[in-house]
């Protein structure tokens, strides 16, 4: 979500301008009705909405708006004959399986807080 946005903070204003900057050179009069200056922010409107897609689709924000998040390298994991082992409950209890599971040198090991407990 963070590079979600910090994509967009960036994406938004550059695809504005870059949408403006495309219909002043390239003179497209494509909304007759909007005249020269109204095409002009139509394609700054339109440049920004591609720039806010490319913050979605490259920022992984794809993951968070369908849920699907860390489950593609899960399952891909999983494919590959590895193990995946879920421990939920208190800070204690993760700490302790987190120093057990330290011992057998895992791959990886990654740490989710609820969204509550955050």
């Amino acid at each position: 979500k963070k590079q979600t946005q910090f994509m967009a903070f960036w994406l938004v204003p550059f695809g504005f301008f870059a949408g403006i900057g495309f219909s002043v050179l390239t003179g497209l009069d494509t909304f007759a009705w909007a005249g020269k200056i109204g095409n002009h922010i139509i394609g700054g409107l339109l440049g920004a909405v591609a720039g806010a897609m490319g913050s979605l689709f490259v920022g992984g924000g794809v993951g968070l708006l369908i849920g699907s998040g860390d489950a593609l390298p899960y399952r891909n994991r999983l494919n590959a004959g590895k193990y995946l082992i879920v421990v939920q409950g208190s800070e204690i209890l993760t700490r302790q399986a987190t120093r057990v599971l330290r011992q057998f040198e895992p791959e990886n090991i990654q740490g989710y807080a609820a969204p509550g407990e955050q």
